[in-house]
């Protein structure tokens, strides 16, 4: 009987990502100190390919398995529309429920997030990305101050107006009307939440709207888990949840478009504190050029060789 881990890292992912998802497993194994499980989450016709990275520690579940619960169901509707020459259109997956409709993939991505206390008993879930490299040995005891969990809060990019109005639906949904503390930004590349808090926050969800929650995400056109989750703590409960705010980067984050990247300014970003790179998945590299240019960068983070007086290395 395997007991409960102390943290559940999830990660949901497509085959387009799979090689991505590849990196992110080897480094998470060879540098995640805790005792921790690993769930990734990936569609259906995705779960043969993604089956090959599965271990003792290492789940691969199915989209479909954690929404059908749930009452969601996909429609067999095109992701892609090809015409050589012509036209190339893409479209996010869309999905059905009873009592909400139709349901956009952007949304449901968010209520797989929101259900991962249905699928791991462990007391902290970790959300990391399939983009993400871990280059540094991490101790977990970083994401926690004494008995509290680290939320990860910044400023910066609240701002935003899709920011703005994810804490205004956030707000809404949580039946918060007035005095509402300043809108804070709570997305980030490796997110902490406790289990218990998000089981407090559906069940809020539910008393504040009448229906279950997952029917109050899946009506929502726009909507921020992370966002959702950071209000719960900020504006709702700010002293009960187990929770201490700290901008708790540990990622540096590589955005650029393009396919070439200045490596010693990127290499000069990263701080000590960091310990993954994340490469966006949306940059247009290849496989072979996304691990070059990671490749690059920890090489330009290794300390020069020490040399003596006589041009040697020592």
């Amino acid at each position: 009987m395997m007991t409960t881990p102390d943290i559940t890292v999830v990660t949901p992912s497509y085959r387009n990502d799979f090689e991505l998802a590849v990196d992110l497993c080897r480094s998470l194994d060879a540098h995640f100190q805790a005792r921790f499980d690993h769930v990734l989450i990936v569609p259906r016709r995705d779960l043969a390919l993604f089956s090959r990275l599965a271990s003792t520690h290492r789940r691969v579940l199915t989209k479909e398995d954690v929404l059908r619960s749930h009452g969601f169901r996909k429609l067999p509707t095109p992701t892609r529309v090809r015409i050589p020459g012509l036209v190339e259109l893409k479209f996010r997956e869309q999905w059905w429920c009873a009592g909400a409709g139709r349901v956009s993939g952007w949304v449901v991505q968010q209520i797989i997030k929101l259900s991962a206390p249905d699928f791991t008993a462990a007391p902290v879930l970790l959300f990391i990305d399939s983009d993400v490299f871990f280059f540094k040995d991490f101790d977990a005891t970083r994401l926690y101050s004494g008995d509290f969990v680290k939320l990860h809060r910044y400023a910066t990019g609240s701002e935003l107006a899709s920011h703005q109005a994810w804490y205004q639906t956030a707000l809404r949904l949580l039946g918060v009307t007035r005095d509402a503390p300043p809108m804070m930004n709570y997305i980030g590349s490796l997110v902490a939440w406790r289990r218990d808090v998000l089981l407090a926050l559906r069940l809020r969800l539910e008393a504040v709207n009448g229906q279950a929650w997952r029917l109050v995400i899946a009506r929502c056109r726009t909507i921020s888990e992370y966002i959702l989750y950071g209000a719960y703590c900020s504006a709702v409960a700010p002293q009960g949840t187990g929770h201490v705010f700290e901008d708790l980067r540990l990622a540096h984050a590589l955005w650029t478009p393009g396919t070439e990247a200045d490596i010693p300014a990127v290499a000069a970003a990263v701080r000590d504190e960091h310990v993954a790179i994340h490469v966006q998945s949306t940059m247009p590299l290849t496989i072979v050029r996304r691990r070059a240019l990671i490749g690059a960068i920890l090489a330009e983070l290794q300390p020069a060789p020490v040399r003596d007086t006589a041009g040697a290395a020592a």
